[in-house]
């Protein structure tokens, strides 16, 4: 390899697993752009979720011109070309003509603008914001049947002012699971799957960027949903009764649940067949609000069962 002096022009390293090169490009050229990073030609190898690192864009960064059958189908086209070129599109500001025809602008997800250094601020957080212009129109036909893309006329709207991104999982857009994956992660998780397992599954069967905490995050949707606007005790009482469940509560001086009992039908059944041995198991694990479960099996003939489940607040 070519060991490059003191003196020589300013270049551009791309590193992957396959290659390893060198792009020249004179300083005054990078100078002259400003802020604007320079657009030249390099290419992606393999999958975009393992691409390596690439200080440039790449010349055809900007999607093609062409209509679209739904705003949605252009809003994914335009991702999935992003995808592959290490950025992604958000929507922007809209504007709705007279005729109720519509103009979306879609933005690189990097345009807000960073926060002052200078204004002392309440809290102490970051952004990926950059306050790039890099965007496209979407404008809507006459008729309303069909979306179009459209370039900006102002060249300066058609550049990054920042090197592309190394992985999906830096781009929100590229990490939101579609509504198959999400099906599966609430079967998975239905099914006591635990949340790092279900990533894991989503990375290697899914072929998704979604992180953790993205994970986190849908379970929790999921379980809202579950609950229909009711409080997480509620919709359990209501669950419970709704599948037949037996179940007692109890409450404290305040009003609040402190204990529930439930047991399963067919358990009863079996508890009052053999009544001789009840065993009860007290777990070590607990729930995020510090409350430890109770399992208590009745001893039959020729197996255990489990005759109810008992939770309770800790001590």
């Amino acid at each position: 390899m070519t060991k490059h002096s003191a003196s020589s022009p300013d270049f551009n390293l791309r590193v992957d697993e396959n290659t390893l090169s060198c792009f020249l490009t004179p300083s005054r050229q990078d100078a002259k752009a400003g802020s604007q990073c320079a657009h030249r030609r390099t290419t992606f190898s393999g999958d975009p979720q393992t691409m390596g690192t690439i200080l440039s864009f790449t010349e055809d960064c900007l999607p093609p011109e062409q209509e679209y059958e739904s705003r949605d189908a252009l809003f994914k086209a335009i991702n999935d070309w992003a995808a592959h070129r290490g950025y992604a599109f958000t929507t922007g500001r809209s504007t709705v003509e007279k005729s109720g025809r519509q103009t979306i602008t879609y933005t690189c997800d990097w345009s807000c603008r960073p926060p002052s250094s200078t204004r002392e601020r309440q809290r102490k957080t970051t952004t990926r914001g950059t306050g790039c212009k890099f965007s496209v129109l979407a404008k809507e036909s006459l008729d309303k049947s069909r979306w179009t893309l459209r370039h900006r006329p102002d060249t300066r709207l058609s550049l990054h002012n920042h090197p592309p991104s190394h992985h999906l999982s830096a781009h929100p857009i590229h990490r939101k699971l579609p509504e198959e994956d999400q099906t599966q992660l609430e079967r998975l998780a239905n099914a006591g799957i635990a949340p790092r397992h279900i990533r894991t599954y989503l990375r290697q069967y899914c072929n998704s960027a979604a992180t953790q905490q993205d994970v986190y995050n849908c379970l929790a949707a999921t379980r809202r949903k579950l609950c229909e606007g009711q409080t997480t005790i509620h919709a359990l009482a209501n669950q419970l009764d709704e599948e037949g469940f037996w179940s007692r509560m109890q409450f404290g001086s305040d009003g609040r649940v402190t204990a529930v009992l439930f047991a399963h039908p067919d358990s009863l059944t079996y508890l009052q067949a053999y009544p001789d041995i009840l065993l009860l198991d007290c777990t070590y694990k607990t729930n995020k609000y510090g409350m430890p479960r109770d399992l208590e099996k009745d001893r039959g003939r020729q197996r255990d069962s489990a005759g109810s489940s008992f939770c309770r607040r800790a001590e």
